[in-house]
């Protein structure tokens, strides 16, 4: 990244004039998606985020162009294409010498939002749960700050059940399984029944008897007359009953570092969006290593528009925690971030 803050770019200046040269080409090739979010498109630059001094030195901006709700949802399974054919266009029109294009997004522009969830018309007022919880029981169970993820499986399946509960805690998730977080000293039955009653979500092990007990089917209920998000993970058998329309994550094979990002995708396009970033931020203020760090600054950055009271915790997310601070892709990430969401 180029340190200087005195550095004068001339590139940015000139995203207005090159967006309206590609709205032409698009007229001109027929192409109405990409004309649409050109013309729709909100651009915001992250200037000088990568700096190389070869050639006399050269550096790198970052495009987001920020689209409205019915442009960004012509984008569809094509968004990782038209972002890399819009990048390819664009990098076409640029003559600029010493600067360039490092990466280009297409986001989803959070002014344009609304009430999305009342307007969907697939909004389901959920039902309060009917027994009460004490706070004591909920620090218990699961870790403080964390999304909290039941998950249901059969004795057979408890290993891969622990490794995926592992693997959930580098995202800010704690996983619930029985076997392990219940103490021999409490009624086993009673403690299950408090992590159904506050989880976030359910995550299923579907191995082939998964059916065979009684308990794994109730559990299912629980959630599903929660209305929390429920994951099924195929690893011997398809989701049935009442899940069955539900397309289940391919398990079978898979490490459980693999699932749980799967999980953590899946998720936080759910209903429960909102409690997964918060979880996200407060793993990420506590996080284990530089890898773990870099790695959850990037999924934050990826993420589009943030609440300002967690715009507020990742800024002094790093005076709170060395390996934050110290980490490589943290520091240039976060500053261009907050800048986003901030303005100058």
């Amino acid at each position: 990244m180029d340190s200087s803050k005195n550095t004068q770019y001339a590139l940015p200046g000139m995203i207005e004039r090159l967006l309206g040269a590609l709205a032409v080409q698009y007229e001109g090739a027929g192409d109405d998606v990409l004309r649409s979010i050109v013309v729709n498109a909100r651009p915001v630059v992250d200037a000088g985020v990568s700096y190389d001094n070869w050639d006399g030195g050269i550096s790198g901006h970052d495009l987001h162009l920020l689209v409205p709700r019915l442009t960004f949802a012509k984008t569809g399974k094509r968004l990782g294409e038209i972002q890399k054919q819009l990048k390819s266009d664009l990098a076409l029109l640029v003559h600029c010498r010493g600067e360039f294009i490092e990466a280009l997004t297409v986001e989803l522009d959070e002014d344009t939002l609304g009430d999305w969830r009342q307007e969907s018309g697939v909004l389901v007022r959920r039902v309060p749960i009917a027994v009460s919880l004490m706070a004591t029981d909920v620090d218990r169970i699961w870790s403080p700050g964390f999304l909290r993820v039941f998950i249901s499986h059969k004795a057979e399946c408890k290993e891969q059940a622990t490794s995926l509960k592992l693997a959930l805690n580098r995202y800010g998730m704690s996983g619930f399984v029985a076997h392990c977080d219940i103490k021999p000293t409490r009624e086993w039955q009673d403690e299950i029944e408090r992590a159904l009653q506050s989880m976030h979500a359910m995550v299923l092990l579907l191995t082939r008897d998964y059916h065979d007990s009684e308990w794994t089917d109730q559990e299912t209920g629980v959630a599903l007359g929660r209305d929390v998000p429920i994951v099924p993970v195929r690893i011997e058998i398809d989701p049935y009953g009442f899940v069955g329309k539900m397309q289940a994550v391919p398990g079978t094979g898979k490490s459980a570092a693999v699932l749980a990002r799967e999980m953590l995708d899946l998720l936080l396009v759910s209903s429960i969006r909102d409690d997964l970033l918060t979880a996200l931020v407060t793993r990420f203020e506590k996080s284990d290593n530089f890898a773990q760090a870099n790695e959850l600054m990037a999924i934050i950055d990826s993420l589009g528009a943030l609440p300002p009271a967690l715009v507020d915790r990742l800024e002094k997310a790093p005076a709170g925690d060395n390996q934050v601070e110290n980490a490589n892709a943290v520091k240039w990430r976060l500053p261009a971030l907050l800048k986003r969401h901030r303005g100058a």
